[in-house]
């Protein structure tokens, strides 16, 4: 995604120039998605041509695109994460990272003029070989994937999400761990519009080259749900993930048992994250401890971890609750829904 908003960035400021006109930023706040089509929002940026002005933004594309995109490759994704999020005003900081990894400035020269240097620029990040930084467990987790399309083949989980959702109707729906995206794509198949988030980032390239190519209906995110990105910028202008991201639905198919052995998440931080995620009707996964895969965990201090526990935590926040079958025994899926709903 990053790749693609840099390229938009460069052919629109190539097809600016041809017209007289220009992009005056060369950063990528001023491109948002649409699902998998990156659109550029700023009009204020576009001022008359002048080719000072040009390269000045092209300096700010090399810190802010091409060097992300080169740290991928060179650093953790754990470490690249935590140099984006470093506060406004960072150019010098960026700078110097610029130059100690050696993310040259070249072909960002005027020896050549600004249509050679944007079509440099463009071939340059089209042949990008971009990392998808460090692989986590999920990166090679299959999840059991029928056709989307093909309600008598799913599993007994998949077809209890397919039911609950044929039951709401339209409207817009966040998967959390989505992984690969199967359970995104079912939504979107529907008729929801879908918000993906997950932290491996190799699963979510994998559904975003999908996205594109089918033009579906949703938006993959890097989120971590234990870490979600604040409110950020000058006076906090751009609100918190929490925030902006509330949908009808919450999805949460096979992360609350991770979230709570690996990463001591309560069952009521949990269900108070999701609550707050929601408008309307949170679907969430329940493993219990004596799954196959879960009792051969560590279960030292996980006396607490349990269904009636689980359901307590939920219906702090939700006002009935359903459970169906899930893959395989004696999984469940919860749907807990709002009053008014």
């Amino acid at each position: 995604m990053l790749r693609d908003a840099a390229l938009t960035y460069l052919r629109l400021q190539l097809k600016l120039t041809e017209d007289g006109y220009m992009l005056k930023d060369g950063h990528p706040w001023n491109i948002l998605f649409d699902a998998g089509r990156p659109a550029y929002v700023d009009v204020g940026s576009i001022i008359p041509f002048n080719e000072d002005r040009v390269f000045a933004s092209l300096r700010e594309f090399r810190l802010y695109f091409l060097l992300p995109l080169k740290l991928f490759s060179l650093w953790s994704s754990k470490r690249v994460y935590e140099f984006l999020n470093t506060p406004i005003p960072n150019q010098a900081a960026w700078e110097r990272t610029a130059n100690e990894e050696s993310v040259k400035a070249l072909p960002i020269t005027k020896l050549f003029g600004h249509r050679f240097t944007l079509k440099r620029l463009i071939s340059q990040v089209e042949r990008l070989n971009v990392s998808h930084g460090d692989r986590t467990e999920w990166t090679a987790y299959e999840q059991k994937a029928p056709d989307v399309t093909a309600p008598d083949s799913f599993l007994a989980k998949q077809r209890s999400a397919y039911e609950v959702l044929k039951r709401l109707g339209s409207g817009t729906l966040l998967d959390i761990g989505c992984n690969k995206g199967w359970y995104s794509r079912l939504a979107e198949t529907m008729g929801f519009s879908v918000v993906s988030v997950d932290i491996d980032l190799a699963s979510l390239a994998t559904l975003y080259s999908q996205v594109k190519r089918e033009q579906l209906n949703i938006l993959p995110l890097r989120v971590d749900i234990c870490d979600p990105t604040g409110a950020n910028g000058l006076d906090e202008g751009y609100p918190a993930f929490i925030d902006r991201m509330k949908c009808d639905v919450v999805l949460a198919m096979a992360i609350i048992h991770h979230l709570a052995y690996k990463r001591a998440v309560s069952f009521e931080t949990t269900a108070d994250r999701i609550a707050k995620l929601t408008r309307r009707v949170a679907v969430v996964e329940f493993i219990p401890r004596e799954d196959a895969h879960v009792c051969k965990w560590e279960q030292n201090g996980m006396e607490w971890y349990s269904r009636a526990r689980f359901i307590k935590a939920f219906m702090l926040h939700f006002d009935r609750v359903e459970s169906f079958p899930s893959t395989p025994h004696p999984r469940e899926v919860f749907v807990f829904e709002k009053k008014g709903v």
